[in-house]
């Protein structure tokens, strides 16, 4: 089916809301991670000030690890607002909407998809944190899946669902955002554009040949980088949040994140980081299809 014949906001209201998902033998596992999906003070107040209406779609099924895992937290915010409107589809009923969200072709879940008030498609997120999953593609890249599952399980404990969190909150800050001054900060962002080239090297075995290529000012700038680089089909991984103060991550103005890139790769790189922060409306367009 070609993507652009699905009628996602059909499917969206005909998705079941999180406490009516049948859930089958995992209910308990579900209920205890919702419970210790906690929000910080700073958590609840943007997301109490969400006042307008988001509308995010999730692709699961109650078997997968990290649907157990991640829904509870995008659960668990929700209920913060009825501004923010959660439904539910199984993937394995909906291998068309899925077609259209794989990751590195595969059927990955869960996927959280962000519409605006107009029901305009803003972005989603896949499987796990942004972190996590370039983790998970070298360490399969390099055969080391092993010690890249131990990683992330790592980053996970460590972080207590705060890449996550944080994550999710930039995508409900696209929802809200207003079009226009979106586009204005794009053209902004690239007067401001600093590349900040280097030869250091990352050298454990998962990440061979990984050079820093910019160091992003803010979560807009993530954001934006991070759809490029998917659209480009480039390999890369974001060093973010580097001082661990995961609470504090959207307030602050400097070091949110590093960009790294595979050697081969730093000339396209660069070229697509400067191109996406022209907020050229054409790229937009293309990243909706």
């Amino acid at each position: 089916m070609n993507n652009q014949e699905l009628d996602l906001k059909a499917i969206f209201e005909a998705g079941t809301p999180y406490e009516k998902w049948d859930k089958g033998d995992k209910k308990e596992i579900f209920e205890t991670n919702y419970a210790d999906a906690l929000l910080s003070r700073s958590d609840k107040e943007y997301l109490h000030g969400v006042e307008t209406r988001v509308s995010i779609l999730a692709i699961g099924e109650p078997w997968c690890g990290d649907v157990q895992r991640q829904l509870p937290i995008l659960a668990r915010m929700c209920a913060e607002n009825d501004n923010l409107d959660l439904r539910i589809i199984n993937r394995d009923e909906h291998l068309d909407v899925m077609e259209r969200y794989l990751t590195n072709g595969a059927l990955a879940i869960p996927v959280f998809v962000f519409f605006n008030q107009e029901f305009i498609e803003v972005g989603n997120w896949k499987a796990r944190p942004l972190v996590c999953r370039q983790i998970f593609s070298r360490a399969k890249a390099a055969g080391e899946v092993d010690e890249g599952k131990k990683a992330i399980s790592e980053i996970m404990d460590t972080t207590r669902n705060r890449l996550t969190v944080e994550e999710i909150k930039v995508l409900i800050d696209r929802a809200i955002s207003d079009p226009e001054a979106w586009r204005l900060y794009c053209e902004d962002a690239h007067e401001r554009l600093k590349p900040n080239a280097s030869d250091k090297m990352i050298n454990p075995k998962t990440y061979e040949n990984v050079i820093d290529i910019y160091h992003c000012d803010d979560n807009i700038q993530v954001l934006l980088i991070q759809d490029a680089f998917d659209q480009a089909g480039i390999h890369y991984f974001m060093q973010m949040f580097q001082d661990r103060v995961w609470d504090r991550v959207l307030a602050m103005d400097k070091g949110v994140a590093v960009v790294q890139v595979l050697e081969e790769d730093v000339e396209r790189a660069s070229s697509i980081i400067e191109q996406v922060l022209l907020g050229d409306d054409e790229d937009e367009e293309d990243s909706e299809e």
